[in-house]
């Protein structure tokens, strides 16, 4: 009878309109999208370095540390100094120079961890990973900071960083 199935198709139809609030939200939650967000200026560098310190539980990290902290004076120091009264443990891999080698022995009061990687692997920036973010600092005159936050992204990250600091055991 064309009636009666026209009648299941709506009583259907009203089954499927009252979960559909349960449906999208699960669509919804499920999309999440990366992010990123770009920044210029010293101030800004500061700025997130703040925002690290604020989140991160561990921080992994590469560093061109002479030239960061060169550039950055006190801000460095003030981060660094922040980022050990949050209890946030770093480990980060840094070219061979003699500021390197300090780090290296003053790690243990200073929660941090360092491998050397020799100078002819060479940059002259700074990457540090946390959380499910990414942050690439340019150490060139005009500080240009780049914050990625994309789970996927940052499992590449940590995967590499981890592969590095393996071999450099």
């Amino acid at each position: 009878d064309p009636r009666k199935m026209v009648r299941e198709a709506v009583e259907r139809a009203d089954i499927l309109t009252k979960i559909l609030h349960k449906f999208s939200a699960l669509y919804n939650k499920a999309t999440t999208r990366p992010t990123l967000r770009m920044y210029q200026g010293r101030t800004a560098v500061k700025g997130v370095l703040n925002e690290i310190t604020s989140e991160a539980r561990e921080i992994l990290a590469f560093s061109s540390t002479d030239d960061v902290s060169v550039a950055m004076g006190k801000d460095f120091d003030e981060y660094i100094k922040k980022r050990v009264q949050n209890k946030i443990r770093l480990k980060i891999i840094m070219r061979n120079s003699e500021r390197a080698r300090r780090f290296q022995k003053t790690g243990s009061t200073e929660l941090r961890e360092v491998r050397i990687i020799e100078p002819a692997f060479e940059y002259h920036n700074l990457i540090f990973i946390w959380n499910d973010k990414v942050a690439m600092l340019s150490s060139g005159k005009d500080f240009v900071t780049y914050v990625i936050e994309d789970k996927f992204l940052v499992k590449f990250y940590k995967t590499t960083f981890n592969y590095i600091w393996e071999t450099l055991a």
